[in-house]
């Protein structure tokens, strides 16, 4: 392996040069295979909309308004508001473990 070190020892007239060589390189080299999608990026959330929410959660649409800064909630640029299912279904199950 290359000791980053031995960098220091090239003289500064022949950098331009060796910054040329090492792209040369790194173009001629075969490209990398693109990264997996996390899985959670591969799953489908659905939104739910606040009588939804609701019903889900046994509450009141004024209790959702009330606690809008819940983890699942999703706050809209109209004040409007939606509810991530998995959202919802994670926070009731960390609920009954209290």
């Amino acid at each position: 392996m290359f000791d980053l070190k031995d960098l220091d020892a090239i003289p500064a007239e022949a950098i331009p040069a060796a910054i040329l060589r090492l792209s040369a390189r790194m173009v001629a080299q075969p490209a990398a295979p693109p990264l997996a999608a996390p899985a959670f990026e591969q799953q489908h959330d659905e939104m739910l909309t606040t009588r939804e929410a609701a019903a889900a959660l046994r509450k009141s649409v004024k209790w959702l308004y009330r606690h809008k800064s819940l983890p699942f909630v999703h706050q809209l640029p109209g004040g409007g508001l939606l509810f991530s299912r998995e959202g919802i279904e994670k926070w009731l199950a960390r609920q009954k473990t209290r």
